[in-house]
Order: structure tokens, then C-alpha cells, then sequence
């Protein structure tokens, strides 16, 4: 990690990273290959490696959602999403990539999906087996270039993983629930309580299915994100020209996102007794 980056955060932090940054990396690694670990139990292993005070390196933590939200909104715009097996250098080379061109994140994207889509597939057909059949069949579909197919078939599986995970009662991953005067959608307020215990970097990276983005807005507004893929115009047959290796790569980065940083957690409304 560069220390013009690190000054980002605080010029007073500086030293603290240089020493905690490999730790973090470790930990949001392990969030992939340790399925049994949480997020919220990886950053707690990063407090008890390090031998800095914690107060400080708490300091430092909140301070870094702040600085990636950013990025990762113009990431959510053109319908790309982190994973849990991406390191903070890589999120800081987008963010330095977007201030010069967007489409240049493209590039960087796609190659990541491409080098880790094995994987991708791998992770998905682990996690949810009743489904293996049906990703292995986007992955061929993805292969043989029947981009038609992958991309509605990758969007749907999310929709599903979503309501097996949260039981959304027939409602869509990106429903709202507008009872009561609430206009949340129904995963924003699943997400709601564990974000308040688990602080401001979880929500960091829960935000992309929890915000406003082109993948989720109506087809009227679909047209303010020209460079993303529309869940509502793809599986309801609006969208005709969606067929593409660029646009399956980015339903290939949806599902990996859902699956490092959904899947495997706990959202009940239970506290955990976590500040």
C-alpha cells in the first residue's frame, strides 16, 4: 500500500497501516475461504494480531469507508461488485482508474473475473449445491460465448440465492417494503441491525445491494445508466442487446459478490451486543 494512499486516511495513521495493511487483506481473504468465520470475526482477529491500540486502529477503520464509497458507487453504475477475495490495493487502482476514464475500470474488472471466474463458479455451486446444475450451465453458456443465456440465467440465480437467504415471501432480491411509511428495500432493512453492530466497513461493503443502482431501477430510469445491466429489462424481454462477454462478466462479479458477502452471514434481527 502506497504512502500517498495511506495519507488519504490520516497522515496520523500512516505507521498503523503500513503494519495492519497485509492483516486486512488476510482477513477479508479469509472471508472467501474460511466459510465458517464472519466478517465481523476476521476484524476481530486483525485487533488481537496487531500491536497497535485498538481505539487508534478502530480510528483508521472508520475512517476508509468514506474515502472507497465513492468508487464503489461508479462501480455499482456500471453494474460491476466487489468481492470478498479482492484486496484494498485493487479497490484504491479502480479508484485512481475512474478519476481518469470509467471505461477503463472495464478492463481491469473484466480481467479479474476472467482470472478468478473458475473460482466464481466453484465458490457458487459450494455454497448453494442445489443449484450446481443451473450455474454450471451459465458457466458453459458463458464459455461458448451464448451470452443470452448466461447473463439471464446468472441474474436469476441471484434473485434466488437472495430469497433462500433472507425469505423474501415471493418478492424480488430488490423489492421494497413501503408498509408503514417505509420505502427500504426489503434487503436494506434485513441488513439494517447487523450493520449497526458490525460498524461503517461492513456497510462499506453491503452498500451495492442495499443502494439505488442500475441494476435495480425501474426500465424510465434504466436510461441514466447506459453502461449497466437492468435486471428488470434483461428477464422481461425490454432489453434485446444485452448480449455481450462484458455484460455476462458483470453478472458473473453480481453473483460473487452475493455470494462473499451474503451468503455466509447471519442478518437476523438478533443483537449481537457489538457496538
Amino acid at each position: 500500500m502506497q504512502n500517498q494512499d495511506i495519507s488519504k486516511i490520516g497522515e496520523s495513521y500512516a505507521n498503523i497501516f503500513q503494519e495492519i495493511a497485509k492483516n486486512i487483506q488476510d482477513a477479508i481473504h479469509q472471508m472467501t475461504n474460511a466459510f465458517h468465520e464472519t466478517f465481523y470475526e476476521a476484524m476481530q482477529e486483525i485487533q488481537v494480531r496487531t500491536n497497535q491500540p485498538v481505539t487508534a486502529f478502530s480510528d483508521a477503520l472508520d475512517e476508509l469507508p468514506d474515502e472507497l464509497r465513492p468508487t464503489i458507487r461508479k462501480l455499482s453504475s456500471r453494474s460491476w461488485y466487489i468481492s470478498a477475495d479482492m484486496d484494498i490495493p485493487l479497490l484504491r487502482t479502480l479508484d485512481e482508474e475512474i478519476k481518469i476514464s470509467e471505461e477503463a475500470v472495464d478492463k481491469i474488472m473484466s480481467e479479474w473475473v476472467f482470472d478468478n471466474i473458475k473460482e466464481i463458479v466453484k465458490r457458487a455451486k459450494e455454497r448453494y449445491p442445489e443449484r450446481k446444475e443451473i450455474i454450471d450451465a451459465a458457466f458453459w453458456a458463458h464459455n461458448n460465448k451464448k451470452y443470452e443465456l448466461s447473463i439471464p440465467i446468472l441474474l436469476i440465480q441471484v434473485d434466488g440465492m437472495g430469497d433462500e437467504k433472507f425469505n423474501f415471501n415471493k418478492r424480488s432480491l430488490y423489492s421494497k417494503n413501503k408498509s408503514e411509511g417505509r420505502d427500504k428495500t426489503i434487503i436494506e432493512e434485513k441488513t439494517d441491525n447487523y450493520i449497526k453492530n458490525h460498524g461503517s466497513l461492513t456497510e462499506l461493503f453491503l452498500m451495492q445491494l442495499r443502494e439505488k443502482s442500475g441494476l435495480i431501477v425501474s426500465s424510465e430510469e434504466s436510461a441514466n445508466y447506459p453502461d449497466a445491466i437492468n435486471r428488470h429489462n434483461i428477464i422481461h424481454g425490454i432489453n434485446t442487446e444485452y448480449a455481450t462477454q462484458l455484460n455476462s462478466l458483470k453478472a458473473f462479479s453480481l453473483m460473487e459478490y452475493f455470494i462473499s458477502f451474503f451468503s455466509d452471514e447471519d442478518f437476523s434481527t438478533k443483537t449481537t451486543g457489538q457496538a
